[in-house]
């Protein structure tokens, strides 16, 4: 009687996993010198220590019975199974509505990740969340002078232990700050120099708030007022950087209207002493100051003034007569005229007694 060796077939390997799980199975069998391995999910090999992947694209965990069958020389053999649990894996996944922006730059978040039961998001700027909502928002800023890319990351777990990762990338443009200093009221018109102190950009419009722009970089303008009522005009800055990031600022100027000096008189010349009677139809006018040119001033507000030329002189004088107006708010304004007053004339005679 011929009796053949014993035929032990063994084998070690993990036994559990996430999909996809790869499984190394290392031979322990001793007598044999030919295999066959079952995996259990259709899968066969011949390899003394074959390694094999498992995909379990299910919700649900999936049992895998490994069979190997070990054969000796003699024909003789032995069979050794194992049982491989594969967990179902999570996917980490996500979609957002925005992936570049200007400083601050808002971005909604809608988690479409499977087979996960918590969550870990990491947004790339320090700041993170475990949220388990569908959808969530964050706000990304970037103080920096170039544009700044965030990696945002999210991170899934099964209950199972089974992880997955997914991540996007958002660009952020420096943030563009629009700022100008100017005076802020006056008297029409009212010429306006604005220093531009704007950071960040390349580009400018100014509205000045009157029907006209500028492109300038320090521009200047003439604000107008025909009005007698004070005006204020609305003056906007937008700063635009070269990513088409804009910032705007407003400011307000405020233009006084101005007095119109004007005045008559019911005549310009004449012997002296000549009597002259002024007018004043000056507009907008608070206060007036008279200065007659002979050295006499007056400050009146009467709508009609009375002033006497004479002089001692053999020849006509010519007399300037000034008239500044100023308003409330010291918009000034000044008219003149001239008077013409000529010699005094001295009758005399003599006779013979």
């Amino acid at each position: 009687v011929l009796v053949q060796p014993i035929v032990t077939a063994a084998f070690t390997s993990i036994t559990n996993g996430c999909s996809p799980l790869k499984v190394t199975f290392t031979n322990n069998s001793t007598g044999a010198n030919s295999y066959l391995w079952n995996f259990g999910d259709g899968n066969v090999s011949v390899s003394q220590n074959p390694t094999h992947t498992y995909n379990n694209i299910t919700l649900s965990n999936q049992i895998y019975t490994v069979t190997l069958i070990s054969t000796a020389i003699s024909g003789c053999k032995d069979t050794a199974t194992k049982i491989i649990t594969v967990y179902p894996a999570s996917v980490a996944a996500f979609t957002v509505d925005n992936i570049s922006g200007c400083t601050p730059v808002k971005v909604n978040f809608t988690n479409t990740s499977t087979g996960a039961t918590s969550y870990f998001w990491n947004f790339g700027d320090g700041a993170t969340s475990s949220s388990s909502a569908s959808t969530l928002s964050h706000t990304f800023v970037n103080i920096q002078t170039t544009a700044t890319t965030y990696l945002v990351s999210l991170i899934t777990i099964s209950s199972n232990g089974c992880a997955d990762t997914a991540t996007q990338n958002i660009v952020v443009q420096p943030k563009i700050i629009a700022g100008f200093t100017s005076i802020t009221n006056g008297c029409a018109p009212l010429k306006v120099k604005f220093t531009n102190s704007s950071t960040g950009a390349v580009s400018y419009l100014w509205d000045f708030g009157d029907a006209t722009t500028d492109a300038n970089v320090n521009p200047s303008h003439t604000f107008i007022n025909l009005t007698q009522a004070t005006q204020v005009f609305i003056v906007t800055l937008i700063a635009t950087a070269s990513s088409g990031c804009k910032d705007t600022i407003t400011s307000q100027i405020t233009v006084y209207p101005a007095s119109q000096s004007i005045f008559s008189a019911d005549k310009t010349s004449g012997c002296q002493p000549l009597d002259v009677t002024f007018s004043n139809n000056s507009v907008g006018a608070g206060t007036s100051y008279w200065n007659f040119g002979d050295g006499t001033t007056l400050i009146s507000t009467a709508g009609t003034i009375n002033h006497s030329y004479t002089h001692n002189f053999t020849t006509p004088v010519t007399y300037t007569v000034t008239l500044i107006t100023n308003t409330t708010n010291g918009c000034a304004d000044t008219s003149t005229q001239q008077i013409l007053v000529q010699p005094k004339i001295n009758a005399a005679f003599t006779s013979i007694n």
